[in-house]
């Protein structure tokens, strides 16, 4: 005669971890998106701040959490010239002036131009959202291994 017995050892403690682990994941997830974004907007205030293109430090000041919900978060600048550092621009032309005039950077004198040629990118953003999400999986499992 054969007899098998099938004991079901562990599974309510198992059961606990995963109601824990349910019932507080977005909670933690949540808690972890607002630590990377505070990470990617320190990272990006140093990138620019490192990048040469300071000038009264107002869009370091722009940059920040723009926007959070359940289970995302929105980091940048609202500086309108934000996009122009990140990514470069073409060429500029005066159109409804009969000059462009800005402070040359070197000279520190008022230049009047026609147009000025484009400028390359540098970025300070996407680094910082590079750097700061490569943490993401490391910090995941040690929030969820809290429940554990």
């Amino acid at each position: 005669m054969v007899n098998i017995h099938i004991v079901t050892v562990g599974f309510e403690k198992n059961k606990s971890i995963l109601d824990a682990i349910t019932n507080n994941h977005d909670e933690e997830l949540n808690k972890l998106l607002q630590q990377i974004g505070n990470d990617v907007v320190n990272n990006a205030r140093y990138n620019l701040s490192s990048n040469g293109n300071i000038d009264t430090g107002g869009l370091i000041g722009s940059i920040q959490i723009l926007q959070t919900g359940d289970r995302f978060i929105v980091v940048g600048s609202e500086a309108p010239h934000a996009g122009y550092i990140e990514f470069g621009r073409g060429p500029v032309r005066a159109i409804n002036a009969q000059a462009l005039r800005f402070f040359d950077k070197k000279t520190g004198k008022l230049v009047f131009v026609k147009e000025v040629g484009p400028t390359e990118p540098s970025p300070f953003l996407q680094p910082a959202i590079e750097k700061s999400t490569n943490m993401f999986q490391g910090l995941y499992v040690e929030k969820m291994s809290n429940f554990i």
